[in-house]
Protein backbone atom coordinates (compact mmCIF):
# COMPACT_ATOMS: atom_id res chain seq x y z
CA UNK A 1 0.00 0.00 0.00
CA UNK A 2 1.31 3.42 -0.94
CA UNK A 3 1.70 6.49 1.72
CA UNK A 4 -0.82 8.24 -0.06
CA UNK A 5 -3.19 5.99 0.01
CA UNK A 6 -2.84 4.88 3.79
CA UNK A 7 -4.02 8.77 4.23
CA UNK A 8 -7.27 8.13 1.95
CA UNK A 9 -7.63 5.23 4.39
CA UNK A 10 -7.50 7.31 7.36
CA UNK A 11 -10.32 10.04 5.77
CA UNK A 12 -12.66 6.77 5.16
CA UNK A 13 -12.03 5.76 9.00
CA UNK A 14 -12.57 9.06 10.35
CA UNK A 15 -15.85 8.93 7.93
CA UNK A 16 -16.45 5.56 9.42
CA UNK A 17 -16.38 3.03 6.37
CA UNK A 18 -16.35 -0.41 6.83
CA UNK A 19 -14.40 -1.16 4.02
CA UNK A 20 -11.70 0.87 5.47
CA UNK A 21 -12.11 -0.62 8.67
CA UNK A 22 -11.03 -3.40 7.12
CA UNK A 23 -7.98 -2.07 5.51
CA UNK A 24 -6.76 -0.35 8.35
CA UNK A 25 -4.00 -2.83 9.50
CA UNK A 26 -2.69 -2.51 5.96
CA UNK A 27 -2.61 1.39 6.57
CA UNK A 28 -1.24 1.57 9.34
CA UNK A 29 1.90 -1.00 8.66
CA UNK A 30 2.41 1.38 5.25
CA UNK A 31 2.97 4.27 7.36
CA UNK A 32 4.81 2.69 10.30
CA UNK A 33 7.27 1.51 7.14
CA UNK A 34 7.12 6.09 6.26
CA UNK A 35 8.21 6.70 9.87
CA UNK A 36 11.03 4.04 10.38
CA UNK A 37 12.44 5.54 6.58
CA UNK A 38 11.77 9.10 7.53
CA UNK A 39 10.66 9.69 11.15
CA UNK A 40 8.76 13.11 10.59
CA UNK A 41 5.78 14.86 12.94
CA UNK A 42 3.21 14.17 10.57
CA UNK A 43 3.44 10.34 9.74
CA UNK A 44 3.76 9.97 13.64
CA UNK A 45 0.15 12.15 13.63
CA UNK A 46 -1.41 9.87 11.19
CA UNK A 47 -0.40 7.02 13.09
CA UNK A 48 -2.16 8.43 16.00
CA UNK A 49 -4.98 8.76 14.03
CA UNK A 50 -4.94 5.22 13.03
CA UNK A 51 -4.79 3.67 16.15
CA UNK A 52 -7.36 6.05 18.16
CA UNK A 53 -10.08 4.84 15.33
CA UNK A 54 -9.14 1.50 16.10
CA UNK A 55 -9.40 1.75 19.56
CA UNK A 56 -5.89 0.83 20.22
CA UNK A 57 -5.07 3.47 23.60
CA UNK A 58 -1.49 2.33 24.16
CA UNK A 59 -0.26 2.23 20.23
CA UNK A 60 -2.00 5.78 20.25
CA UNK A 61 -0.38 7.14 23.11
CA UNK A 62 2.92 5.84 21.70
CA UNK A 63 2.67 7.37 18.60
CA UNK A 64 1.95 10.70 20.05
CA UNK A 65 5.37 10.41 21.86
CA UNK A 66 7.22 9.53 18.75
CA UNK A 67 5.41 13.08 17.51
CA UNK A 68 6.43 14.89 19.98
CA UNK A 69 10.20 13.04 19.91
CA UNK A 70 10.21 14.40 16.43
CA UNK A 71 8.45 18.09 16.98
CA UNK A 72 10.03 21.03 18.32
CA UNK A 73 7.88 24.19 17.22
CA UNK A 74 6.23 22.47 14.54
CA UNK A 75 3.47 23.78 13.44
CA UNK A 76 0.85 20.68 14.13
CA UNK A 77 1.89 21.18 17.73
CA UNK A 78 -1.22 22.73 19.29
CA UNK A 79 -3.29 20.28 17.50
CA UNK A 80 -1.31 17.55 18.94
CA UNK A 81 -1.64 18.72 22.38
CA UNK A 82 -4.86 18.74 22.72
CA UNK A 83 -5.15 15.59 20.64
CA UNK A 84 -3.09 13.82 23.30
CA UNK A 85 -4.65 15.09 26.36
CA UNK A 86 -7.93 13.86 25.18
CA UNK A 87 -6.48 11.09 24.37
CA UNK A 88 -4.66 10.71 27.96
CA UNK A 89 -8.46 11.37 28.88
CA UNK A 90 -10.01 9.01 26.83
CA UNK A 91 -7.82 6.28 27.39
CA UNK A 92 -6.84 6.10 31.53
CA UNK A 93 -9.79 5.74 33.88
CA UNK A 94 -7.79 6.31 36.78
CA UNK A 95 -7.33 10.59 36.92
CA UNK A 96 -4.07 9.86 39.28
CA UNK A 97 -2.90 7.26 36.60
CA UNK A 98 -3.45 9.76 34.59
CA UNK A 99 -1.43 12.37 35.61
CA UNK A 100 1.38 9.86 36.19
CA UNK A 101 1.15 9.55 32.57
CA UNK A 102 0.92 13.13 31.74
CA UNK A 103 4.40 13.58 33.29
CA UNK A 104 6.05 11.23 30.34
CA UNK A 105 5.55 13.81 27.87
CA UNK A 106 7.76 16.57 27.46
CA UNK A 107 5.05 18.82 25.19
CA UNK A 108 6.79 21.37 23.26
CA UNK A 109 5.67 25.06 22.70
CA UNK A 110 4.54 25.91 19.34
CA UNK A 111 5.53 29.14 17.37
CA UNK A 112 1.99 29.38 16.33
CA UNK A 113 -0.85 30.50 18.88
CA UNK A 114 -2.89 33.19 18.63
CA UNK A 115 -1.81 36.18 19.98
CA UNK A 116 -4.02 35.72 22.78
CA UNK A 117 -4.89 32.52 23.52
CA UNK A 118 -7.88 33.38 26.08
CA UNK A 119 -10.17 35.15 23.76
CA UNK A 120 -13.07 33.30 22.49
CA UNK A 121 -13.38 32.18 18.54
CA UNK A 122 -15.77 32.05 16.86
CA UNK A 123 -15.78 28.37 16.81
CA UNK A 124 -15.20 28.06 20.43
CA UNK A 125 -18.69 30.38 20.87
CA UNK A 126 -21.11 28.57 18.43
CA UNK A 127 -20.40 24.90 20.16
CA UNK A 128 -20.95 26.61 23.65
CA UNK A 129 -24.36 28.07 22.19
CA UNK A 130 -25.44 24.62 20.61
CA UNK A 131 -25.05 23.03 24.48
CA UNK A 132 -26.67 26.00 25.59
CA UNK A 133 -29.64 25.50 23.59
CA UNK A 134 -30.15 22.07 25.05
CA UNK A 135 -30.77 23.54 28.49
CA UNK A 136 -32.00 27.71 27.68
CA UNK A 137 -33.26 27.89 24.04
CA UNK A 138 -35.14 31.15 24.87
CA UNK A 139 -31.58 32.56 26.68
CA UNK A 140 -29.75 30.65 24.01
CA UNK A 141 -31.55 31.30 20.68
CA UNK A 142 -30.66 35.39 21.20
CA UNK A 143 -26.91 34.18 21.36
CA UNK A 144 -27.12 32.75 18.26
CA UNK A 145 -29.05 36.11 16.59
CA UNK A 146 -26.31 37.90 18.29
CA UNK A 147 -23.17 35.58 16.57
CA UNK A 148 -24.50 36.14 13.44
CA UNK A 149 -23.70 40.17 13.73
CA UNK A 150 -21.27 42.11 12.15
CA UNK A 151 -19.81 42.62 15.79
CA UNK A 152 -18.65 38.73 15.99
CA UNK A 153 -15.49 40.34 14.77
CA UNK A 154 -15.01 41.99 17.90
CA UNK A 155 -13.02 40.25 20.97
CA UNK A 156 -15.19 42.41 23.55
CA UNK A 157 -18.34 40.80 21.95
CA UNK A 158 -16.99 37.46 21.07
CA UNK A 159 -16.03 37.26 25.06
CA UNK A 160 -19.34 38.69 26.00
CA UNK A 161 -21.00 36.14 24.20
CA UNK A 162 -18.56 33.25 25.59
CA UNK A 163 -19.56 34.36 29.17
CA UNK A 164 -23.34 34.46 28.60
CA UNK A 165 -22.76 31.21 27.22
CA UNK A 166 -21.41 29.62 30.26
CA UNK A 167 -23.66 31.38 32.69
CA UNK A 168 -26.27 29.12 30.77
CA UNK A 169 -24.12 25.99 31.12
CA UNK A 170 -22.92 26.48 34.81
CA UNK A 171 -26.84 26.28 35.68
CA UNK A 172 -25.98 22.81 35.32
CA UNK A 173 -24.12 20.52 37.44
CA UNK A 174 -20.20 19.95 35.82
CA UNK A 175 -18.80 16.79 34.94
CA UNK A 176 -15.68 16.16 34.61
CA UNK A 177 -15.12 15.86 30.44
CA UNK A 178 -16.11 19.10 30.48
CA UNK A 179 -14.26 20.78 33.39
CA UNK A 180 -11.09 19.00 30.93
CA UNK A 181 -12.43 20.68 28.32
CA UNK A 182 -11.53 23.96 30.19
CA UNK A 183 -8.42 22.57 30.99
CA UNK A 184 -7.11 22.45 28.29
CA UNK A 185 -7.58 26.19 27.65
CA UNK A 186 -6.07 27.20 30.69
CA UNK A 187 -3.06 25.03 29.67
CA UNK A 188 -2.17 27.64 26.48
CA UNK A 189 -2.35 30.33 28.86
CA UNK A 190 -1.42 29.78 32.09
CA UNK A 191 0.64 26.59 33.07
CA UNK A 192 0.92 26.81 37.07
CA UNK A 193 -3.13 26.91 37.23
CA UNK A 194 -3.33 23.77 34.69
CA UNK A 195 -0.92 21.66 37.02
CA UNK A 196 -3.03 22.86 39.62
CA UNK A 197 -6.43 22.15 38.79
CA UNK A 198 -5.86 19.28 36.67
CA UNK A 199 -4.78 17.58 40.35
CA UNK A 200 -8.12 19.36 41.71
CA UNK A 201 -9.90 17.74 39.47
CA UNK A 202 -7.97 14.21 39.43
CA UNK A 203 -9.28 14.60 43.29
CA UNK A 204 -12.72 15.75 42.57
CA UNK A 205 -13.30 12.51 39.93
CA UNK A 206 -11.65 9.84 42.57
CA UNK A 207 -14.22 10.91 45.03
CA UNK A 208 -17.15 11.42 42.63
CA UNK A 209 -17.32 14.89 44.34
CA UNK A 210 -19.92 17.22 42.28
CA UNK A 211 -19.78 20.25 44.13
CA UNK A 212 -15.34 19.99 43.70
CA UNK A 213 -16.38 19.66 40.07
CA UNK A 214 -18.48 23.10 39.99
CA UNK A 215 -16.07 24.85 41.77
CA UNK A 216 -13.25 24.11 39.59
CA UNK A 217 -15.27 24.51 36.33
CA UNK A 218 -16.15 28.08 38.22
CA UNK A 219 -12.33 28.88 38.20
CA UNK A 220 -11.40 28.07 35.31
CA UNK A 221 -14.45 30.11 33.38
CA UNK A 222 -12.93 32.97 35.45
CA UNK A 223 -9.78 32.49 35.22
CA UNK A 224 -9.96 32.37 31.02
CA UNK A 225 -12.22 35.76 31.28
CA UNK A 226 -9.51 37.22 33.61
CA UNK A 227 -6.71 36.40 31.17
CA UNK A 228 -8.77 37.51 27.76
CA UNK A 229 -8.33 40.78 26.12
CA UNK A 230 -10.81 41.98 27.73
CA UNK A 231 -9.06 41.44 30.61
CA UNK A 232 -12.41 40.78 33.15
CA UNK A 233 -15.48 38.36 32.68
CA UNK A 234 -16.27 40.40 29.46
CA UNK A 235 -20.56 41.09 28.57
CA UNK A 236 -22.51 42.75 26.08
CA UNK A 237 -22.96 46.38 27.58
CA UNK A 238 -19.79 46.32 30.02
CA UNK A 239 -17.01 48.20 29.07
CA UNK A 240 -13.42 46.79 29.48
CA UNK A 241 -11.11 48.60 31.80
CA UNK A 242 -7.98 48.88 29.79
CA UNK A 243 -5.82 50.97 32.74
CA UNK A 244 -6.84 48.32 35.11
CA UNK A 245 -7.95 50.57 37.61
CA UNK A 246 -9.03 48.88 41.08
CA UNK A 247 -12.50 48.53 42.00
CA UNK A 248 -13.98 46.81 45.78
CA UNK A 249 -17.11 44.33 45.96
CA UNK A 250 -18.79 43.80 49.37
CA UNK A 251 -21.43 40.40 48.97
CA UNK A 252 -23.58 38.79 50.83
CA UNK A 253 -25.89 36.70 50.88
CA UNK A 254 -28.83 34.78 52.38
CA UNK A 255 -27.98 31.69 53.40
CA UNK A 256 -24.55 32.17 54.07
CA UNK A 257 -22.39 30.77 50.68
CA UNK A 258 -18.61 30.35 49.53
CA UNK A 259 -18.09 33.02 46.87
CA UNK A 260 -15.68 32.52 44.04
CA UNK A 261 -14.99 35.99 42.10
CA UNK A 262 -13.80 35.52 38.07
CA UNK A 263 -12.96 31.72 38.98
CA UNK A 264 -10.95 32.65 42.35
CA UNK A 265 -12.24 31.44 46.06
CA UNK A 266 -12.75 34.24 48.37
CA UNK A 267 -14.38 32.96 51.24
CA UNK A 268 -17.68 32.39 52.85
CA UNK A 269 -19.99 35.61 53.26
CA UNK A 270 -19.96 37.96 54.61
CA UNK A 271 -17.63 39.63 52.46
CA UNK A 272 -16.24 42.85 52.60
CA UNK A 273 -14.44 45.50 50.39
CA UNK A 274 -12.54 42.56 48.70
CA UNK A 275 -10.36 44.17 46.19
CA UNK A 276 -10.87 43.22 41.62
CA UNK A 277 -10.08 44.47 39.25
CA UNK A 278 -12.79 47.05 37.56
CA UNK A 279 -15.29 46.14 34.96
CA UNK A 280 -17.10 43.14 34.46
CA UNK A 281 -16.64 40.83 37.29
CA UNK A 282 -17.95 37.11 37.78
CA UNK A 283 -19.51 36.28 40.88
CA UNK A 284 -20.38 32.70 42.08
CA UNK A 285 -22.33 32.01 45.15
CA UNK A 286 -22.46 28.32 46.40
CA UNK A 287 -24.50 26.90 49.01
CA UNK A 288 -22.48 24.35 50.75
CA UNK A 289 -25.02 22.51 52.33
CA UNK A 290 -27.00 21.82 49.08
CA UNK A 291 -24.67 22.36 46.67
CA UNK A 292 -27.41 25.34 45.28
CA UNK A 293 -25.44 28.19 43.26
CA UNK A 294 -26.41 31.23 41.83
CA UNK A 295 -24.13 33.03 39.13
CA UNK A 296 -24.22 36.79 38.24
CA UNK A 297 -22.21 39.59 36.39
CA UNK A 298 -21.30 42.42 38.44
CA UNK A 299 -20.25 45.90 37.25
CA UNK A 300 -17.62 47.29 39.55
CA UNK A 301 -16.67 50.92 39.07
CA UNK A 302 -12.94 52.08 39.24
CA UNK A 303 -12.32 52.99 43.05
CA UNK A 304 -16.00 52.35 44.42
CA UNK A 305 -17.08 49.46 46.05
CA UNK A 306 -19.82 47.64 44.79
CA UNK A 307 -22.60 46.24 47.24
CA UNK A 308 -24.27 42.90 46.55
CA UNK A 309 -27.21 41.59 48.50
CA UNK A 310 -27.92 38.20 47.26
CA UNK A 311 -31.18 35.87 47.91
CA UNK A 312 -29.42 32.02 46.74
CA UNK A 313 -33.38 30.32 47.16
CA UNK A 314 -34.99 33.10 44.68
CA UNK A 315 -32.05 34.80 42.58
CA UNK A 316 -33.22 38.07 44.20
CA UNK A 317 -30.27 40.71 44.12
CA UNK A 318 -29.93 44.32 45.13
CA UNK A 319 -26.56 46.00 43.81
CA UNK A 320 -25.33 49.52 45.39
CA UNK A 321 -22.39 51.74 44.97
CA UNK A 322 -20.41 53.93 47.53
Amino acid sequence: MSFARSWIILLALSAGSARAEGEALEAVAALEKAYAARPAPEIALGLASLYAAEGRCEAEIGAFRRFFDTCRGCAAADIAEERIERALFRCIADPKERLVARERFDLPASEGRAANPADASVREVSTLIAQALEIDQVRAGLLVLALESPRREELAFLNGLRAQAWEILASRPANAEQVHELLLQIRKIDGAAYDELLIFLADAESRSDAKALDAIRARAIGLIAAKSSTGTAARLGCQANLGGEPGYLTIDTRPWSRIYVNGEDRGVTPLARLRVVAGCTTVVAVEPDSGERRSLTVTVRPNLTAIVKLDIASGAQTLGYR
